[in-house]
């Protein structure tokens, strides 16, 4: 039997450098985001993957490795967008509900 649930990760991704003229110090900014995730967990383990994220996914053997694989997959996927995208992206409000319904 498959059981599914809902988790908010936090994911940290690193800016771009930003280059300060007057001083020449570069500056890294770290980024952090609420990011949900859907994981099922089936016979060979468990399936992570992210609603507002199409294509971010993953999986592991274990709840803890699922988790970790879809932080660093979230985090990866993340670092190809800019800050306009994440917002868009991540700006879904996400409702979930557990409903019964009789068959037969």
């Amino acid at each position: 039997m498959e059981r599914t649930w809902w988790e908010n990760v936090t994911v940290h991704i690193f800016s771009k450098p930003k280059q300060f003229c007057k001083f020449g110090i570069t500056k890294i900014c770290l980024m952090s985001y609420h990011v949900n995730v859907v994981f099922i967990k089936d016979e060979n383990g468990y399936y992570a993957h992210c609603p507002e994220l199409p294509g971010c996914h993953s999986q592991g053997v274990t709840y803890e490795e699922a988790r970790g694989n879809i932080k660093e997959a979230l985090e990866l996927y993340l670092e190809t967008m800019n800050k306009a995208e994440i917002d868009e992206a991540l700006n879904k409000e996400l409702l979930t509900t557990t409903m019964e319904v009789e068959v037969g």
